[in-house]
């Protein structure tokens, strides 16, 4: 069964272009884009202009739009607004339009909040084994960094309540159990000698956040 989905979009008079529809904001890891579908019937290659305001910020009672530099005119249907909205005590909307013999007319998000609205990437997980222990570390998940010479930080600076949930899979007896944890180590002691266990790990907070897994690390107990 396959479903397809037609994007409605304006045409106004004198516009020769269709306006971009479902424009909206997808976050990972404070990394910030917006994004937006071509109008129906919109031709391959069109151009497509970006501006953002600040939440609150007003001139004569309407919204200050800026041009980011990054996204004045681009083909693409996304941009990267990371820089722009990195002020996570703001809120902020984005509106995007098509441009070319008559551009349309803007499409416009809903108010996006940075900090309530990312996902959070997987941490960085680390397994070891001594006798009848596991020893686990876990790193992150890293606030995105556009220039590999910036100190990366961890979003636990920015959200000091996260904990990670941890989950042990016993490979021998098909068991599993998890548990919270709110430092980045933890050693696991008592376990079953030639055995396997099987260790991942993902961000917790009390606020429904979508956070994903980190890859399942195994490793075998001593005999």
């Amino acid at each position: 069964v396959s479903i397809t989905i037609i994007c409605f979009s304006e045409v106004t008079f004198g516009s020769a272009v269709r306006q971009p529809c479902e424009v909206y904001f997808k976050a990972y890891n404070l990394r910030n884009i917006v994004e937006w579908r071509p109008g129906n019937g919109s031709e391959n290659g069109t151009r497509y202009r970006v501006q953002y305001a600040i939440y609150g910020e007003e001139k004569m009672g309407k919204p200050v739009w800026r041009f980011p530099r990054q996204c004045k005119e681009v083909v693409s249907t996304w941009c990267d607004l990371s820089e722009e909205t990195s002020d996570l005590d703001e809120q902020y909307y984005a509106r995007v339009k098509a441009v070319g013999k008559g551009p349309s007319q803007w499409k416009t998000t809903e108010r996006f909040n940075p900090k309530l609205q990312t996902s959070f990437g997987p941490p960085l997980l680390e397994v070891a084994t001594s006798e009848r222990a596991l020893h686990i570390k876990i790193k992150g998940p890293m606030r995105w960094q556009k220039r590999n010479t910036e100190n990366a930080n961890s979003m636990l600076a920015f959200y000091p309540d996260m904990k990670y949930n941890v989950s042990i899979y016993n490979n021998v007896t098909k068991q599993s159990w998890s548990f919270l944890l709110n430092k980045n180590s933890v050693e696991v002691g008592m376990l079953d000698y030639n055995t396997q266990y099987c260790v991942s790990a993902r961000s917790y907070l009390t606020l429904p956040f979508k956070c994903d897994p980190s890859k399942e690390l195994c490793v075998t107990t001593p005999k």
